[in-house]
């Protein structure tokens, strides 16, 4: 199909220009369905011995609301947080506090309601 840009002074076709945003919001959603829920902080192997006692993970979030955010220790046992708080629609943020850890190794999960999220593995609390 073609249509006359009287601006241009020529005929452009649409359907190349069509094909192109078609592809670029299909890889944008196939992108963006992969990091609903992520994890800015701890990272994978970090060191949070100074904030052990008061930790306060956060992340971002996008397109839907938070769904599970959990720290397991190094024997799987689940610490649940005692607050959290996410917002997709405006902020584009989560965050969760975490009651005193006792040092170990711990594993950080979060997802959103639909369980696409992220896993930081590693997590030091030293003595």
């Amino acid at each position: 199909m073609a249509i006359k840009f009287p601006w241009l002074g020529t005929r452009r076709t649409i359907s190349l220009g069509l094909t192109i945003v078609a592809f670029g919001l299909a890889v944008f959603t196939a992108i963006d369905a992969n990091a609903d829920a992520t994890i800015g902080y701890p990272q994978k192997d970090e060191d949070i011995t100074s904030e052990a006692s008061n930790l306060v993970a956060t992340g971002d979030l996008l397109d839907a609301p938070i769904g599970t955010v959990v720290l397991y220790d190094a024997d799987g046992n689940p610490i649940w947080p005692t607050y959290v708080f996410g917002d997709f629609e405006y902020l584009g943020y989560w965050f969760a506090y975490f009651p005193p850890l006792p040092p170990g190794v711990y594993v950080l999960h979060v997802e959103d309601i639909y369980g696409i999220g992220e896993t930081a593995r590693g997590i030091y609390v030293g003595p």
